[in-house]
């Protein structure tokens, strides 16, 4: 299963979340705060952006 992690008011975000749906692909969302980020979203994407798409171990 895919793991979208995405901000709430992020359009980009909003953007990949409209076409995961579209797609009818099975993913889950976890919203991430922008103004205090976790330290995996930085290990994930150095530059701590969103929208990450993981997939199994692929990122």
């Amino acid at each position: 299963m895919m793991v979208l992690y995405s901000g709430t008011t992020c359009p980009f975000s909003q953007r990949c979340r409209l076409v995961l749906f579209e797609k009818g692909m099975d993913f889950e969302i976890r919203d991430v705060d922008l103004f205090n980020k976790p330290e995996d979203i930085a290990v994930m994407n150095p530059y701590g952006q969103v929208p990450i798409l993981v997939e199994r171990d692929l990122i």
